[in-house]
């Protein structure tokens, strides 16, 4: 059991790979940041429901973690082009 746990834990360590831009992912397309917020959300309802058996569930798991990593890339995309500014501003002064 417990080398299961270190798979994940290594799993979820890495960083997460820029799709090409237009590419298709075995996940999803590439969205807005707040496209895949709102698909996010859809999958957590979906996965809360009871209704929804082990196996869709993994499915939704895997679509879920595809649209985290994706959220990630376009956040420190973000953050860099902050970052950027700032320091222009900064450069400047």
């Amino acid at each position: 059991m417990e080398n299961k746990q270190i798979q994940f834990e290594e799993f979820e360590a890495k960083a997460p790979q820029k799709p090409k831009k237009g590419a298709k992912t075995a996940e999803t397309t590439e969205l807005t940041l707040e496209q895949a917020m709102t698909k996010l959300q859809e999958i957590a309802a979906q996965m809360e429901d009871i209704k929804t058996d082990f196996k869709t569930g993994l499915k939704l798991y895997e679509e879920a973690a595809g649209l985290v990593a994706q959220c990630k890339i376009i956040l420190e995309e973000g953050k860099s082009k902050i970052e950027e500014i700032n320091n222009r501003i900064n450069s400047e002064n």
